[in-house]
């Protein structure tokens, strides 16, 4: 009987000791799986085009600040330009016809030096063209700027500055002088780009001659009351 009793308790310990294993196991799995889930909490599939997470969505938004400053930049840069532009335009109108007449005849006057020096043949008919024509210019500015800068009641009485008018028109008959020279001077060039850049310069000339004729013609035929009292008494 005591020994039935010993087996007894025996197997009852061992059973108990089964079921502290078996909780034991059960505690330690559910601890596994809550450490998964605790890790796995918070993370999202990433979806193409869309910030997965906070850092991502503010290097999104710091992306977009710097596009729309580089817009911004663009934007300034092209609105400066076009002020520039239009600064230079302003400054063009600004000038009087004196100062284009002369600013466009130096201009044709340094290219005829540059070929006077590629063709030793014509160079030096050339550059005595391009002294002469340099003093011409600088007469013909200066009866320009004098006829523009009569005041508008004195050219409404008597009309223009015909005095300036007529040391212009001399001044361009100089100028078509030196035309014909630099045409025969093309003639006996060597050189075909010599012949191409002489040919250029002459119509820039010829150009600038026009321009003052018409500026000439402009101002001789304004209106003036001396002017049409003569053409009554005639």
């Amino acid at each position: 009987m005591q020994r039935a009793e010993i087996l007894m308790a025996t197997a009852i310990g061992l059973i108990l000791l089964a079921m502290s294993v078996s909780v034991a196991f059960a505690k330690d799995d559910e601890s596994e799986n809550g450490g998964i889930e605790q890790d796995t909490v918070g993370v999202t599939t990433p979806v193409p085009g869309i910030p997965s997470n906070t850092g991502d969505r503010a290097q999104g938004q710091r992306d977009d600040d710097d596009e729309n400053d580089d817009a911004n930049d663009d934007a300034n840069d092209d609105a400066n330009d076009d002020a520039d532009d239009d600064s230079d335009d302003q400054d063009d109108d600004s000038e009087g016809e004196g100062e284009k007449h002369r600013s466009r005849v130096a201009d044709v006057l340094k290219s005829l030096l540059d070929l006077a020096d590629e063709d030793r043949g014509i160079g030096d008919d050339v550059r005595e063209v391009a002294r002469e024509q340099a003093s011409s210019s600088e007469e013909a500015s200066r009866a320009i700027n004098a006829v523009e800068a009569r005041s508008t009641l004195l050219e409404f009485l008597f009309g223009a500055d015909f005095k300036n008018l007529g040391i212009l028109r001399s001044s361009l008959s100089t100028t078509e002088n030196h035309i014909e020279r630099l045409k025969k001077a093309k003639e006996r060039a060597i050189s075909v780009d010599v012949r191409a850049g002489l040919n250029e310069q002459i119509a820039a000339l010829q150009k600038a001659k026009d321009d003052a004729d018409a500026f000439v013609q402009a101002h001789e035929e304004v209106f003036s009351v001396f002017g049409w009292f003569s053409k009554l008494f005639q």
